[in-house]
């Protein structure tokens, strides 16, 4: 059975969001945009803005998981408060949609799309199109964000289905080193 991640790339002037579906083996670009809001409106007025426009993709696709970057530090504060603003609005409709929120690092957005934790917007973007099959000449960067993001939550979640935890007390059953690095899962806790 298919699902649904909607990704989103938080901005107060820029937010960009994507919907992908996906089963076991297969991800797929439902839908994805860039909600503009103007620069002119007051930091209240952008926050509805970007509401109302959300609103219509979370009733349409109604998604199991929201994906979402995490706030990161920025040398300019107010511009810090103004974005964790608009990332608030993500959070509201992932809660009123009843989905579970998925938070990544910008670095592990990069790193598990591109294979660097340092890749440029450019160097995101195109991997973003050949993994989804997408024109480049489409998407801005805050799409191409909000597409990276939905495919960082899809990894994680396929990643997540193959970790065991190891018990390190039990040798009866246990896995052995050798037995987990041809298995090729990873491990959690201690061997």
């Amino acid at each position: 059975m298919k699902k649904i991640i909607i990704g989103l790339d938080p901005g107060s002037l820029n937010f960009g969001f994507s919907v992908l579906s996906f089963d076991k083996n297969k991800i797929e670009a439902l839908d994805y945009g860039v909600i503009k809001i103007n620069p002119n409106y007051q930091l209240s007025r952008r926050i509805y803005t970007i509401h109302e426009k959300l609103e219509p993709y979370f009733k349409k696709y109604n998604p199991e998981y929201v994906s979402i970057e995490d706030v990161f530090y920025q040398k300019n504060v107010k511009s810090t408060i103004t974005l964790a603003h608009a990332r608030a609005i993500g959070l509201l409709h992932c809660a009123i949609s009843n989905s579970i929120l998925q938070e990544f690092a910008p670095r592990k957005i990069k790193l598990s799309v591109t294979g660097n934790g340092n890749a440029d917007k450019e160097s995101v973007k195109k991997m973003v199109c050949k993994i989804l099959n997408i024109d480049q000449k489409s998407l801005t960067y805050d799409i191409s964000d909000a597409l990276a993001i939905g495919l960082c939550c899809y990894y994680n979640l396929q990643t997540s289905k193959t970790l065991l935890p190891v018990n390190s007390a039990s040798k009866k059953n246990r896995w052995t080193k050798d037995s987990i690095k041809l298995s090729g899962l990873k491990i959690i806790g201690g061997v």
